[in-house]
């Protein structure tokens, strides 16, 4: 086995393959509109994704072993390209797209795939098991896949050996106190619904500076919360900026849990907010959860899937939660990049995985004209059109200029 191509699964990635029983598919999912379809090389779709993986072995990634000895071992089956003519997904919503619930098996693979549907525009899914990469792991795919497409030579990142908790030891940093459920919902009570998620997509046209904060303090301000509850965000933050020069397709973003109660009625909010963030991050927070879940190496996902499903019922009956929301920013993108092939890219967002127990997941993403803001909600939260008005309210707020 070639080195980089292996790695030990961590407590935190057991957090997500226990997500992925409670709520499949766990996965990333980056969305591409644009003009054109792109057309496979003379090789084929196959051909192109050989060379994929190739410069990128994690995308053949398969889980082995059980418990503590589970490993991701780059030997499982080529990421598959999958064309959708005559679809009907507008790319707002899930209606009309269940190939975003295709499952990619963490134990067979293949761990994902690039689904593309012809129209105009024209939608490019990058998919990927979440247990297995992030965020920033699923842009390298793309990019990598785009590369091949215009006869680049694909950027190299490996898949190992180095995991989220082997980096949090390398940090030499302590367990954060796992919080408890006292953090209220960003969308009032839930009423009774199916458990399940599901989530919208809205877009702001212009730029705007400290993004994150003002979204966050936007949020916050929109919240009816109990005396006994705080309102706490929590922030993605991608942990390769601790290795210099590191390019990796694995799980290394940590997370930075935001007292935003606490900051919102400072004069300068956004100010304050962005400060705290950045204390936290110079403070290494976000490496934090990683020695916190080490315990989860040893636990039968099932049975973490079984206590997670009653606690986030609980939760959403009583109103409380472990988070207000997840805040994450993938930042503004350079479109060429995700372009090739006779494919244009105009636009992209992140549809973000979510938990029937986490009131909101927001992925946020630029270009050069807008913001693409993307809200994945429990199905009892998102009732009456709330999650539809949440994001408008956001875009809104952005717009108007946040103090």
């Amino acid at each position: 086995m070639a080195e980089g191509s292996t790695r030990q699964v961590s407590g935190f990635e057991r957090l997500w393959l226990t997500a992925e029983r409670v709520c499949p598919p766990f996965v990333n999912q980056m969305v591409l509109e644009g003009d054109g379809v792109p057309s496979p090389p003379p090789d084929g779709w196959d051909g192109a994704m050989t060379r994929v993986v190739e410069a990128q072995p994690g995308w053949r990634g398969r889980l082995h072993g059980f418990l503590g000895t589970c490993r991701w071992v780059a030997d499982g089956p080529l990421p598959r390209v999958r064309v959708i003519p005559d679809s009907t997904w507008d790319g707002r919503s899930p209606d009309n797209a269940p190939f975003l619930l295709r499952p990619l098996p963490p134990r067979n693979g293949p761990a994902c795939e690039v689904v593309v549907l012809p129209g105009e525009p024209t939608r490019i899914v990058v998919r990927n098991q979440h247990a297995q990469t992030d965020g920033q792991g699923t842009m390298l795919l793309a990019r990598a896949f785009f590369a091949t497409l215009r006869g680049d030579e694909p950027p190299r990142a490996v898949f190992g050996p180095l995991s989220d908790a082997g980096l949090a030891r390398q940090l030499g940093v302590a367990p954060e106190k796992i919080p408890v459920n006292d953090a209220a919902p960003v969308a009032g009570p839930a009423a009774p619904a199916t458990f399940g998620i599901t989530w919208q997509r809205h877009r702001v046209e212009g730029q705007f500076s400290d993004l994150l904060p003002r979204l966050a303090l936007l949020l916050a301000r929109g919240i009816e919360r109990r005396p006994d509850q705080t309102i706490r965000m929590v922030i993605p933050v991608d942990m390769r900026r601790h290795v210099p020069d590191l390019i990796s397709t694995a799980n290394l973003t940590g997370l930075i849990r935001l007292p935003v109660h606490e900051l919102m009625e400072d004069s300068e909010p956004v100010a304050a907010i962005k400060n705290s963030l950045r204390r936290a991050m110079d403070n290494r927070e976000e490496a934090r959860v990683m020695p916190a879940v080490g315990f989860l190496r040893w636990l039968p996902t099932a049975f973490a899937a079984w206590i997670a499903k009653g606690g986030f019922r609980r939760s959403l009956r009583a109103g409380a939660h472990g988070s207000t929301a997840i805040l994450s920013n993938l930042g503004r993108l350079d479109l060429a990049a995700f372009s090739g092939g006779g494919f244009q890219a105009r636009r992209v967002f992140f549809i973000p995985p979510g938990n029937p127990g986490l009131p909101l997941f927001l992925g946020i993403s630029g270009d050069d004209t807008g913001v693409e803001l993307c809200g994945t909600m429990p199905l009892g939260l998102a009732t009456d059109g709330r999650l539809g008005r949440l994001l408008e309210s956001l875009g809104e707020g952005l717009r108007r200029g946040t103090r």
